[in-house]
């Protein structure tokens, strides 16, 4: 994961020679990857819990005239037996996890070539465990809003590079206080179904209770007038100190192919 992490970077960071980027009409596709995990969760174990997942996606592409707009939807569920055992180097596991992540993202795209974008995204982050030797449960989810910049690379007429950068501004964070499925929170849960897990969340800004980093470097090629392929690397990194102590990082990396209208 570490040399991983070390090409990513290095790709992120190179400064070529730029061209004018041309419009991409309206895309939509489908999609599948491998999603690398690390998650250190303090209320339910000191170790980190590591391995991967196989994401199925969703995801819809436009960039013409000033504004670029990207959506993505990826699913690790049990269901559809896409996640594998997370395990520590002491050989304990955990064999149920689920993993949600939503994202819409909208650019501005500067200058007349187009190498620069600035602008926001909504992102919902949803990651729930299954502590069976404990009997609990625990959840990391953030619903925010995210600042956006994107720098993006013509490589030919059929094929571009886009770096890109968020930092969150503001979020609803919602932690689980205990790993038990105590007597109060399963009759909340019976009464007011799903919403009684609001009261659990926390409206956060940047800050050390609650901040994270996501980088991703797209490559689109335009493969005919109907399809292309977009391969995405990415970085994910964020921490949350309540009620314990959560650190996640992750490198999802995925492909889909796009139908354009």
């Amino acid at each position: 994961m570490k040399s991983y992490l070390l090409s990513f970077v290095f790709v992120f960071s190179l400064h070529p020679l730029w061209a004018q980027i041309t419009s991409v009409p309206f895309s939509l596709g489908i999609g599948a990857g491998v999603d690398l995990i690390a998650n250190r969760d303090i209320s339910a174990s000191p170790l980190e819990y590591s391995g991967f997942g196989l994401p199925l996606g969703l995801n819809f592409f436009e960039s013409t005239g000033k504004f670029t707009q990207q959506f993505e939807l990826r699913l690790i569920l049990p269901q559809l037996t896409n996640n594998y055992r997370l395990s520590t180097p002491f050989q304990t596991e955990l064999t149920n996890w689920y993993k949600v992540n939503l994202q819409y993202q909208l650019l501005y795209r500067l200058g007349e070539d187009h190498q620069h974008a600035v602008g926001g995204s909504f992102q919902s982050n949803f990651f729930l465990k299954e502590y069976d030797f404990l009997d609990g449960v625990s959840w990391d989810f953030a619903t925010s809003l995210h600042l956006e910049y994107s720098y993006t690379l013509v490589l030919n007429e059929k094929s571009f590079l886009m770096s890109q950068v968020a930092l969150p501004l503001v979020g609803f964070v919602n932690r689980k206080p205990s790993l038990t499925l105590d007597e109060v929170f399963l009759n909340d849960f019976y009464d007011e179904g799903g919403m009684s897990l609001l009261k659990y969340g926390k409206w956060k800004t940047l800050s050390p209770d609650w901040w994270q980093v996501q980088l991703d470097l797209l490559y689109h090629w335009q493969i005919n007038t109907k399809l292309n392929l977009q391969a995405k690397l990415g970085l994910n990194y964020y921490q949350i100190q309540f009620p314990e102590k959560v650190n996640h990082l992750n490198f999802p990396i995925r492909c889909y192919l796009n139908y354009q209208f």
